[in-house]
């Protein structure tokens, strides 16, 4: 796989966090270190638009773990020339 520029942020049902173009892209296949890409697995596994919703079902520490493993994921991809957007606007 060609490593992308620019990457998107977005958690899915499928177990998906990262898009390139709309396109999933597996952490295994990024410069993450492991332990980054393993809680980030771990995070979107528990995934559900219930947690984002406004409200009593809204998931605060679970949004917060995002924010945090957004900003470790970024720094770490900008390491090497990648760009992260927060997609949904949530997560930076």
């Amino acid at each position: 796989m060609t490593r992308p520029e620019r990457l998107e942020f977005w958690p899915d049902y499928s177990r998906v966090l990262l898009h390139a173009d709309g396109k999933p892209v597996p952490l295994s296949e990024l410069p993450l270190p492991s332990e980054v890409a393993d809680q980030a697995n771990a995070w979107v596994a528990r995934y559900d638009d219930a947690k984002l919703l406004p409200g009593d079902g809204r998931d605060e520490p679970w949004i917060a773990e995002g924010r945090a493993l957004f900003g470790v994921i970024r720094s770490s991809l900008a390491a090497h020339g990648i760009a992260l957007d927060d997609w949904e606007g949530i997560w930076e």
